[in-house]
């Protein structure tokens, strides 16, 4: 069950004009796996019965000034989530590490992330823009409370019920040009994230005579490049879009 709605109004206020964007959003849900292999080798819960809740809201306001060309949009994002594992059938009885690891516990957590965009229209055509932004991004279900165990062949492919959150702060710089029937965009960016989620193939941890692969956060990452777009209206039923984008990835701690 879920829903959401968004609202757009504006006004004036001497000579800046302002355009107020806000939304919601809100869902619950309950998550659940279950697996049959054929021939009959496994069943079992791989995540225990999982009931959730999010909300999610953002309001932002694009301040023009007169007729300079000149904009800024100031805005903030509010994120909650919570999810509540619980030990099903399929799960606490089938699952044949839920001896071992046992029920995972509840995880719930919030966070504001704020934003500045400024847009210049050099020519009805031409706009140039930078922005400053901050992103959360809760862990998933599966990357909480996955657990798939196989005994026979010791190993496990486990969730992570201590991860955090994972936050970014983007910086991007960029301009866009709009045409008779087509448009040209690109952008440079810089994304320093904090958490980051991965799964860690290389470093399996023994447990009670398993090897364990699990998800973790690494604590200072940062993504940087390029994205350019182009979409050409070739007629009122086609259009056609291409981009390309160059991506640089590092573990600022590691240098990897």
């Amino acid at each position: 069950f879920g829903f959401t709605g968004d609202l757009l109004g504006s006004f004036e206020t001497g000579t800046l004009g302002h355009q107020i964007r806000a939304g919601i959003s809100f869902a619950t849900f309950n998550t659940s796996h279950f697996i049959a292999a054929i021939p009959d080798t496994a069943q079992q819960s791989d995540i225990p019965e999982t009931d959730g809740t999010r909300l999610g809201a953002y309001i932002e306001d694009r301040i023009s000034f007169g007729d300079s060309g000149f904009a800024l949009t100031p805005g903030l994002r509010f994120d909650w989530h919570d999810y509540r594992p619980k030990a099903s059938d399929g799960f606490a009885d089938l699952n044949p590490g839920f001896p071992i690891f046992g029920l995972p516990e509840n995880h719930s957590d919030s966070r504001f992330s704020p934003k500045l965009l400024a847009t210049y229209d050099v020519t009805p055509s031409v706009q140039i823009f930078g922005q400053w932004s901050a992103a959360y991004r809760a862990p998933t279900v599966n990357e909480l409370y996955l657990n798939f165990t196989n005994v026979t062949t010791g190993y496990a492919q486990m969730g992570n019920p201590d991860l955090k959150p994972e936050t970014s702060t983007t910086y991007e710089v960029g301009a866009a040009y709009q045409g008779e029937g087509w448009s040209l965009g690109g952008a440079l960016f810089q994304n320093d994230l904090r958490d980051l989620i991965q799964t860690d193939l290389d470093n399996a941890r023994i447990e009670n005579g398993i090897a364990l692969y699990s998800y973790e956060n690494i604590a200072r990452a940062r993504t940087q490049g390029v994205e350019t777009a182009l979409r050409w209206q070739a007629a009122s039923w086609l259009g056609l879009n291409a981009a390309y984008t160059y991506t640089e990835a590092k573990d600022r701690d590691s240098g990897e």
